[in-house]
């Protein structure tokens, strides 16, 4: 049914599991305690959460290294 939704409306598809994906990064990225994250979505082991959702971007990236070179300044 969503794939129906995104191909009416003109999108990729897109499938209602990728949104989930896409919420736990939003919500790592938001700085939300992973612990906190990880019941949000159900799971019941936090490598779950970190290492197959939580997808990390290369804007986020940049900041922590920004940081990083910030206080080593």
């Amino acid at each position: 049914m969503f794939l129906a939704l995104t191909d009416a409306a003109d999108l990729r598809p897109v499938r209602a599991h990728d949104l989930r994906h896409g919420c736990v990064s939003l919500l790592l990225s938001l700085v939300v305690p992973p612990r906190t994250v990880m019941q949000i979505v159900g799971h019941t082991v936090m490598e779950m959460t970190m290492e197959r959702y939580g997808h990390v971007n290369l804007g986020d990236q940049r900041e922590a290294l920004n940081l990083l070179g910030q206080v080593l300044r």
